[in-house]
């Protein structure tokens, strides 16, 4: 079954939910089931990815920009094989 809500308490019960931002798909939460004391289920999570998409671009939401102190750009690097996203240093990146 497919539903499309705007109502976040709908998706709280999903198996899948896919947010779609501009007609693309930005990000997929996923229930992971959590195996512990309450048995298969009983604290069963969701766990988010963010998509990629087959230019290889990758969008970041705005809450996570917005902790990050992240606005109009961002410094990449490839740390461990991880890539780190954060905002140019204060003396950068001003327009």
């Amino acid at each position: 079954m497919i539903v499309v809500t705007h109502d976040r308490a709908v998706g709280a019960v999903a198996d899948r939910l896919v947010a779609i931002r501009d007609g693309w798909i930005i990000s997929e939460r996923l229930r992971v089931a959590a195996h512990g004391a309450g048995g298969p289920g009983a604290a069963d999570t969701q766990r988010e990815y963010a998509v990629i998409d087959r230019a290889g671009r990758l969008e970041v939401t705005t809450d996570y920009l917005h902790a990050a102190g992240i606005t109009d750009r961002a410094v990449l690097r490839l740390e461990s094989g991880r890539i780190i996203v954060e905002p140019p240093p204060s003396t950068e990146g001003q327009r």
